[in-house]
């Protein structure tokens, strides 16, 4: 996929929250309708997706007039130790705030349990984080290294004075929903952000998804509009593939392609 199809990915993005909130400083920066790619960022071939994330949103900031960037992963020592990074360091060119912005970039998936609280029934694919555990470390983590004594003589070298910065997050998220509460929207979070749906690796049958030609995308491209793919597959050629990815307890998201040219995105886990 092109660098142009992924930007266009990121800028088709959505906040996790689209209206205030008491969890974290949601952003939401005034940037002009962005004109159609092509662009010129310089990423490295084999760039993560979360680093791709990074130049996306800085190319995104350099294009308005309003915001100056003043500082992208500044990372804080105390002596020879890092303790932490604050992803931006910008300015409103309008108004003269500065603000500290932490970027998020994140897919989860609905697991409904009404024992749990909303937020924690959002999890990451693999299992491995979750929204609460994200939403935890920006609350006692990333956000509180602002006020560290380190980042304040770090940020004094640069004629910058704590005190006077804004805290934002900008929460981008992805969200999957269970097959069977596709057309379900939670509480709490933007509902722009449900972009496809997950079922379990026995709900992937060939009586059900036969017809159907697949993809699997390279986690860089999970951005990319499915409409996009010019490689496609057949079931029983994506089974394989995806008993492949199970083995190593990695859930594949595919895109899904039908007949009608109808296109989805799906993850298949083995859970």
């Amino acid at each position: 996929m092109t660098l142009d199809s992924q930007f266009q990915g990121f800028l088709n993005s959505h906040s996790l929250w689209d209206t205030p909130t008491d969890i974290v400083p949601i952003c939401h920066l005034v940037v002009p309708p962005y004109p159609k790619p092509p662009i010129h960022i310089k990423i490295p071939t084999n760039e993560v997706l979360g680093k791709r994330i990074e130049y996306f949103f800085e190319h995104y900031l350099h294009y308005t007039n309003q915001y100056l960037l003043i500082a992208k992963g500044l990372q804080i020592y105390d002596h020879k130790t890092t303790i932490g990074e604050l992803d931006f360091i910008i300015k409103d060119t309008h108004t003269n705030q500065l603000l500290h912005i932490e970027l998020v970039y994140k897919f989860y998936l609905y697991i409904p349990d009404s024992e749990k609280e909303e937020l924690a029934q959002w999890i990451g694919p693999n299992q491995k984080d979750s929204l609460p555990e994200k939403i935890k470390k920006l609350q006692k983590k990333q956000l509180p290294l602002l006020h560290n004594n380190c980042t304040k003589i770090t940020l004094e070298r640069m004629e910058i004075n704590t005190d006077t910065i804004q805290q934002q997050v900008c929460f981008y998220a992805n969200l999957f929903m269970p097959y069977a509460m596709r057309n379900y929207c939670p509480p709490i979070i933007n509902p722009n952000c449900i972009v496809g749906y997950w079922i379990s690796i026995s709900e992937f049958t060939a009586q059900q998804y036969a017809a159907h030609l697949f993809y699997i995308p390279l986690k860089k491209e999970w951005i990319v509009a499915p409409s996009l793919g010019n490689r496609w597959h057949t079931y029983a050629h994506i089974l394989q593939e995806i008993q492949l990815h199970h083995e190593r307890k990695n859930a594949p998201l595919l895109w899904m392609k039908s007949k009608r040219g109808v296109y989805t995105r799906l993850f298949v886990v083995w859970w």
